[in-house]
């Protein structure tokens, strides 16, 4: 009977354990960047990559990007402790398009940062609009080399 009860004990202390343990890997942990805006609606018509860490360059670009649109002023950003990274898709011929940053890396002085793009499944119930999905993100100030991946 005590061999029974010590082992009914030992499996309810592993599965406890492994229940604890699964919990904390769930805990979402924080991304190392923020997003300032993400869309569907760009006036750029071409995919692009780029890096901003002034204030001027980053609001030219912003009115730009929003050229024929209502939303005229450029979130606020730091420049004294944020760098501004910016990945779009070009113009698309449907929704169902979507961008995301889903890393960012360092390796001494480069900072990578990952981005994925999603298209829509031949399935899809699609409405036919013309699209252009963008993300913009910032991270901590980085003065280093900023290497931009489009998956």
């Amino acid at each position: 009977m005590k061999k029974h009860v010590l082992a009914i004990f030992a499996i309810f202390s592993a599965l406890l354990l492994t229940a604890f343990t699964n919990a904390a890997e769930d805990v979402p942990k924080e991304k190392p960047w923020r997003e300032v805006a993400k869309g569907v609606h760009s006036d750029i018509e071409e995919p692009v990559k780029r890096v901003f860490r002034n204030e001027g360059e980053w609001k030219k670009w912003w009115a730009d990007h929003f050229a024929n649109s209502e939303t005229k002023d450029a979130p606020k950003v730091d420049f004294s402790k944020e760098t501004v990274i910016v990945a779009t898709m070009g113009t698309k011929p449907t929704s169902g398009y979507k961008i995301d940053c889903t890393a960012i890396t360092h390796k001494g002085e480069v900072l990578t940062a990952v981005f994925t793009t999603n298209k829509p499944r031949l399935d899809d119930m699609l409405l036919q609009v013309l699209t252009s999905p963008y993300v913009v993100i910032a991270v901590p100030l980085h003065a280093g080399e900023v290497v931009m991946e489009v998956k």
